[in-house]
C-alpha cells in the first residue's frame, strides 16, 4: 500500500496485491498476475501479463501493462497501455488507451480515446464523444452519441439505433458496416457492405461496394461500380458512373448527380414516386430532348436525355412505357424525371 508522494516501487513478486494511493508514485513490477488499483494523483506503474488493474485517479499512467490483463480505467485524464489480448473498460472522462491485437474495450464514459487498438480486436462505445482507431479486422458497436471510429479493412462496424450523430469517419476496404440510429456519417472503403437503415443518415463508399437502405431521409454516395439497392423512402442516392441503383419500393427517393456522374449508370424498379435529378441538365431550352428506346436485348431500354450541351443515356432496366417518362424543371437549373 502506497499513500505517500514521489515513491518508488521497484519489484514485487507475481501474483501480488498492490494499492496506489498517494500522488506522484510508481510501480514497476513486471511481474504476472498482479492485482493494482491506483486511487491517486499522477501515478504510474508497469505490470505483468494476466494482471488486472484499476484506476480511479487522475492523470495516473498505466504505461505498460502485460497481455491478457483487465484494466479497468474509471477516473479522468488517465493514460493505459495493453498487450495483446487485454481487457480495457474505459469509463469516467478524459482517458485513453492503447491495446495490442485481439482485445477487448468498452468505453463508456465520455470524451475517451481509444487511440490504438489493434487488430482483430473488439470495441463498444456506448458513451458519448468517445473516439477509437482500430486496426484490422476489428469489430465495433457505437451505441452513444458524437462517437468517431476509424477502423482498418475486413471490419465489421454496427451503428445501433440507440446512437445518434455518430461518424465512422474512415472504415477500411472490404468491411460491412450496419446503419441505423440518426443523423451518422459513415465513410467506407472499397469492396464493402453497408446496410443503411434509421433516419437522416449518410453513407460514403468506396469503389466496387454494395449498399442496402432500408431507412428514411438517408443520403448515399456511392463510388463507381457499386451497387445501391433502395428499399425505403425519401432518400437521396447520389450518381457516379457506372452504378447499378435499384428502386423497386423507395416512395419519394431521388437519385441525384450530373450527366457524367450518371455515365454508364444502370437504373432498376424506377416506380412512380421516385425522382431521377440531373442537375446540370435544363429542360427549358429548344435542344432539349428525351427519348425512351425500348431494348431488343434486355427487359426495359436507354432513357437519351440532352439539352443540347450536355447528353446522358440511361440504362433503364424492367418493363417501361415510352409515354410514361416526364421531364420538368427541378428549380435549381437541372431536370427532374418522373415516371407514371
Amino acid at each position: 500500500t502506497i499513500n505517500g508522494s514521489w515513491d518508488h516501487l521497484v519489484y514485487v513478486g507475481a501474483g501480488a496485491t498492490i494499492i496506489e494511493g498517494g500522488n506522484n508514485n510508481s510501480v514497476a513490477t513486471g511481474t504476472i498476475a498482479t492485482t493494482l488499483t491506483i486511487t491517486g494523483t499522477g501515478d504510474i506503474a508497469s505490470v505483468g501479463a494476466n494482471s488486472t488493474v484499476t484506476i480511479t485517479g487522475a492523470w495516473d499512467d498505466a504505461f505498460s501493462v502485460g497481455a491478457g490483463s483487465t484494466v479497468n480505467e474509471l477516473g479522468n485524464n488517465n493514460h493505459v497501455v495493453v498487450g495483446n489480448s487485454g481487457t480495457v473498460n474505459i469509463g469516467g472522462s478524459g482517458n485513453r488507451a492503447a491495446t495490442g491485437t485481439s482485445s477487448h474495450v468498452t468505453m463508456d464514459g465520455q470524451f475517451n480515446t481509444a487511440y490504438s487498438v489493434g487488430a482483430g480486436s473488439t470495441v463498444i462505445e456506448s458513451g458519448n464523444n468517445n473516439a477509437a482507431a482500430v486496426g484490422n479486422n476489428g469489430t465495433v458497436t457505437i451505441n452513444g452519441t458524437g462517437d468517431l471510429v476509424a477502423t482498418g479493412v475486413g471490419s465489421s462496424v454496427t451503428l445501433t439505433a440507440a446512437g445518434a450523430s455518430n461518424d465512422a469517419y474512415s472504415v477500411g476496404a472490404g468491411s460491412t458496416i450496419y446503419v441505423d440510429g440518426t443523423h451518422n456519417h459513415v465513410a467506407t472503403g472499397d469492396g464493402s457492405f453497408v446496410a443503411e437503415g434509421g433516419s437522416s443518415n449518410s453513407v460514403t463508399t468506396g469503389t466496387g461496394s454494395v449498399v442496402v437502405i432500408s431507412g428514411t431521409s438517408d443520403s448515399t454516395s456511392a463510388s463507381p461500380g457499386s451497387s445501391v439497392t433502395d428499399l425505403g423512402s425519401s432518400n437521396t442516392l447520389v450518381a457516379a458512373p457506372f452504378l447499378l441503383l435499384t428502386m423497386p419500393s423507395a416512395v419519394g427517393s431521388v437519385a441525384l448527380g450530373t450527366a457524367g456522374q450518371f455515365f454508364g449508370d444502370q437504373i432498376s424498379g424506377f416506380l412512380s414516386g421516385n425522382r431521377i435529378d440531373i442537375t446540370d441538365l435544363t429542360p427549358n431550352g429548344g435542344g432539349f430532348s428525351m427519348v425512351f428506346s425500348a431494348s431488343t436485348v434486355f427487359v426495359g431500354g436507354t432513357l437519351s436525355v440532352s439539352d443540347g450541351s450536355h447528353a446522358v443515356g440511361l440504362t433503364m432496366l424492367g418493363s417501361y412505357s415510352a409515354s410514361l417518362f416526364h421531364a420538368a424543371a427541378d428549380g435549381h437549373g437541372g431536370t427532374l424525371i418522373t415516371y407514371g
